[in-house]
């Protein structure tokens, strides 16, 4: 079945073909150039009403297209549910990509297949409703599958937060209040016969805010020449562009900004004159923490630390690093306690006066949140045009705090 652009398309040439006969008669038409006239004005009007109702109907597909995005659904204009093929998928999203470049010339079928897949062609956002979470008859389709995924994937690879802090996806970007309770000041104890109970130590109760601030990545450019090369994997390599740009700028935040790792820990010890790091200042820290939030605690050092503390003995001779099994994920330790790198860490070499160097610490009473609608992959159209490129960029809501800051401590450079 013809298109409506192919049905019109069709009458113009034939409208241009009667224009040629009328134009070569001269004053007046042969009978036989009335009659073949007379047929093609005839066979036009016939393409006209043949192309007014493709035209209804590539509209109503088109709408349907829409709600279908809208609502998340993979379903046809029947209700029935639509298995989308992984080639579907990632040829909706090549063309999504595409339109920016000026190619909006997309079929009712392209659009229908695209919202089938959660895309509207014509939106130049696409949202992630959860990096984390979705079911495929209910809104997790919003972007490819394969996206979402890649890019929470390469999220947590680049950064070894999101795997040890705790990590949530909300609906919705309002400042949630936690409240923080530490118990570690009652304890049991014995009574005597006819004796009285000792008198409950209330619980200490307060509340930390996590307010969200929003997150943009500096914009990927792709020429247009790989966007239409179908052996060019766009999927992959704006999960990857995206999420290292993404966590650049975030970790940093997580680790000394306002509400960040560090910066909400009190200190537990300093080191020395000259910043030497022992044995004896390590295990030190290790012992300051209290056992209740020791027994899932894990370093967070910069890399230069890590360098620092390879060699290190123990006064019986023992190495105080052991290697992790990289093929079962299994991190190093130190103190033989899961040690983790982070660069946002201030490096201890030429470090400052009482510096925060280093975190021993339960990192997973600190909570980094996601808020799952305000997650987009940006289409930034038309700026890059004339250069013959595409630009792409990632919005994000994310916030972070403590949700109990006695679950840690620093060691810090020597405090003069």
């Amino acid at each position: 079945m013809l298109k409506s652009k192919e049905l019109l398309e069709k009458r113009a040439q034939l409208i241009a073909n009667a224009r040629v006969i009328v134009d070569g008669a001269g004053q007046e038409l042969s009978e036989e150039q009335k009659a073949q006239v007379d047929a093609m004005f005839a066979e036009s009007d016939k393409l006209k009403e043949e192309a007014e109702n493709a035209e209804r109907a590539e509209k109503l597909e088109r709408q349907e297209a829409e709600l279908r995005a809208s609502q998340g659904r993979k379903v046809n204009q029947r209700g029935e549910f639509v298995n989308v093929s992984e080639k579907d998928r990632k040829q909706a999203f090549r063309n999504w990509c595409l339109a920016a470049a000026g190619n909006t010339n997309f079929t009712a079928d392209e659009e229908v297949k695209a919202a089938q897949c959660g895309m509207n062609l014509r939106n130049s956002k696409l949202s992630i409703r959860a990096l984390s979470k979705g079911t495929d008859s209910a809104g997790g389709y919003t972007v490819p599958v394969t996206l979402a995924d890649s890019i929470e994937k390469k999220m947590k690879y680049y950064s070894d937060l999101r795997s040890i802090c705790k990590h949530i996806v909300t609906d919705g970007g309002e400042t949630m209040n936690f409240p923080v309770a530490d118990d570690t000041g009652n304890v049991a104890s014995k009574v005597s016969e006819n004796g009285s109970i000792a008198t409950n130590v209330d619980m200490t109760f307060s509340q930390v805010q996590n307010v969200v601030a929003k997150w943009a990545t500096p914009t990927v450019l792709v020429s247009v020449e790989l966007l239409q090369d179908s052996g060019f994997d766009i999927e992959a390599y704006l999960a990857e562009e995206l999420a290292i740009r993404m966590v650049r700028g975030q970790e940093a935040e997580f680790v000394t900004g306002a509400t960040g790792i560090l910066t909400g820990l009190s200190a537990g010890v300093n080191l020395a004159t000259g910043n030497p790091i022992t044995s004896d200042k390590l295990y030190e820290l290790v012992y300051k923490l209290d056992r209740a939030y020791r027994q899932n605690a894990s370093w967070l050092v910069n890399d230069d630390f890590v360098g620092a503390v390879r060699l290190l003995k123990d006064s019986t001779g023992q190495s105080l690093w052991s290697p992790g099994l990289a093929s079962a994920g299994e991190p190093d330790r130190l103190c033989g306690y899961p040690i983790h790198v982070s660069n946002a860490v201030t490096a201890y070499t030429g470090a400052g006066d009482n510096v925060k160097i280093a975190s021993f610490a339960d990192h997973s009473k600190y909570l980094i949140r996601d808020v799952g609608p305000s997650t987009q992959i940006m289409r930034i159209n038309e700026l890059y045009f004339a250069s013959g490129q595409v630009g792409f960029c990632m919005l994000q809501r994310t916030g972070c705090n403590w949700l109990n800051a006695s679950a840690g401590k620093t060691l810090n450079s020597f405090d003069s």
